[in-house]
């Protein structure tokens, strides 16, 4: 584990790489968590290091002794560093394992970053993607160890400091380099009619990406994806890509972040902070709002003025299409998406203010789509749908709300736009929630949850 000392870098055995290793978490935890945190993990590993040897009971109940003063998210901070420790000692084996194979003149077949598959996930901060991002560090790090590049030792550290972050929930945010580099993001999947379309973030170089959204026709053996769509301009930061999908007639309905820049979402000649409505080939509607009464605005456009939309759906009774919206410190909302309309953001604020405590705006004022349901303060509203189904009869056309760091399921009676009347169904029972779909038979529930799939029906 982490030492208190500087090592001189070398790959030339299994233990010194090891021990190298734990050398540039040791100052990754330093840097990150503080001296503080360092000294803990490391009087952990010591103990743990004398039980091995001596098998005395005292040095485990110390261990125990240190865990017990620990308040939750100190020992969150502990955890996440053995983690990583774990990460980075397993790809060192791994190299070294197969180095010895190799020599050996033993076959073998070395499963590469790009060979693997990554399934994609419904997720608005997803942990599908947060699996990969950690994949692609610890392939890096693999590959300069096998390079015995000695020389990549302040890439490792950068390396090592981004695992520190990729699963954290942060308080605070990090580079939005360290978010954006060598990943891609998952946002939605939609399959209909043997097409599938998936929206995701797109690097573009230079730190820049996009939301992009890609079909490609169902075949079980491959799928090969084209882009239908790429959210322009590119943009350097790693926050509110969106992005959501629902299928409406003819036409592909998705939602675009604003990507932190706050009053792009004004700014109809730029994508972020909209929705857009294509065909399902990608081609563009001609009576989209640009060829009626918006001549200015781009022609994939149909509404301006949303943040960071989490939900998307169209209703199977009035064929209207609903979306989920993030406010900033409160001012989530669920709305109607109306054609050639703006929800404002950020002249809006939707009752939220920035994170700071300062004012944005007004919750809403007259030229403005009006939301039918805000939150204030925030419950982080993820995926939406419009029930329909047999399992629950009674809740046929009313509003399914799923939220995040809320973790609950709302249910909205919205038939009186003037009474809407909110039902919390059930809370703190499956983690965050970032999906929901309605069976198209027997109309029970199924949920996405951070830790799985889950299913809801009646007893």
């Amino acid at each position: 584990m982490p030492r208190g000392y500087k090592i001189t870098p070398n790959f030339d055995t299994l233990s010194k790489t090891i021990n190298v290793l734990g050398s540039e978490l040791g100052d990754v935890i330093k840097n990150q968590a503080g001296a503080k945190y360092f000294k803990i993990v490391e009087d952990i590993r010591l103990n743990s290091k004398k039980y091995r040897q001596t098998n005395n009971n005292k040095y485990l109940d110390s261990i125990f002794k240190t865990l017990q003063s620990l308040e939750p998210n100190e020992i969150y901070i502990i955890t996440k560093a053995f983690t990583i420790f774990f990460y980075l000692s397993n790809i060192a084996e791994q190299v070294f394992r197969e180095h010895t194979l190799k020599n050996s003149n033993i076959s073998i077949n070395k499963k590469t970053n790009n060979e693997l598959i990554f399934m994609p996930v419904f997720t608005a901060h997803p942990t599908e993607s947060s699996r990969q991002s950690t994949l692609k560090k610890i392939y890096k790090i693999a590959e300069i160890i096998e390079n015995n590049n000695s020389n990549s030792m302040s890439e490792i550290n950068s390396l090592i400091t981004q695992l520190w972050y990729t699963r954290e929930v942060r308080s605070t945010k990090p580079n939005p380099i360290d978010e954006v580099k060598s990943l891609i993001y998952y946002l939605d999947i939609l399959y209909k009619d043997d097409v599938v379309f998936v929206s995701y973030s797109e690097d573009h170089g230079k730190f820049k990406s996009t939301t992009s959204i890609a079909r490609a026709n169902l075949d079980r053996k491959e799928l090969k994806f084209d882009n239908i769509f790429v959210a322009q301009p590119p943009i350097k930061s790693g926050y509110h890509f969106g992005s959501r999908l629902a299928v409406k007639d003819e036409f592909l309905f998705a939602s675009v972040g604003e990507r932190g820049q706050g009053m792009i979402a004004q700014d109809p000649t730029q994508h972020p902070g909209s929705i857009i409505r294509i065909k399902l080939d990608g081609n563009i509607p001609k009576d989209n709002p640009k060829f009626i009464d918006k001549k200015d605005w781009l022609p994939e456009i149909f509404q301006i003025g949303v943040r960071n939309p989490q939900g998307l759906t169209v209703s199977p009774f009035d064929k209207k299409v609903y979306a989920s919206n993030h406010g900033a410190k409160g001012g989530d909302w669920f709305g109607e998406i109306k054609k050639s309309e703006n929800y404002g953001w950020k002249i809006l604020g939707w009752g939220g203010t920035n994170y700071s405590g300062t004012k944005i705006g007004p919750k809403w004022m007259p030229g403005y789509t009006k939301a039918i349901k805000y939150w204030v303060p925030s419950i982080a509203t993820s995926a939406i749908t419009i029930y329909k189904g047999n399992e629950f009869k009674e809740w046929n056309g009313q509003a399914l709300v799923t939220s995040l760091k809320d973790m609950s399921l709302r249910k909205l009676d919205f038939s009186d736009s003037k009474n809407v009347r909110e039902e919390i169904v059930f809370q703190n029972q499956i983690g965050r929630i970032r999906d929901i779909q309605v069976h198209p038979v027997n109309g029970k529930i199924y949920f996405l949850g951070q830790d799985g799939l889950w299913l809801m029906e009646k007893n």
